[in-house]
């Protein structure tokens, strides 16, 4: 935890709430704040893009330290 947190979310039912709702109820929790780089500019609504349609943002949550939250994203039609 010398310089952030790696977290990664992935869908566990099929009724999976959005990436952003979880995003910002993670700042939230923390009393945190969503912070950019140069493709978010510190929005939920601008994730940075990862490969495999995985998206991240950081979270400052004090000091230095900061959580990086990936998200995988819903596949829709998948095994059912």
């Amino acid at each position: 935890m010398e310089r952030d947190l790696d977290l990664l979310a992935a869908p566990w039912v099929d009724t999976a709430g959005s990436p952003e709702d979880l995003v910002q109820a993670v700042a939230d929790a923390v009393g945190g704040y969503v912070i950019g780089d140069l493709q978010s500019h510190g929005t939920v609504e601008e994730p940075t893009l990862q490969p495999h349609g995985r998206k991240s943002w950081n979270i400052c949550w004090g000091g230095k330290v900061f959580i990086d939250l990936s998200v995988m994203p819903v596949l829709e039609g998948s095994y059912t």
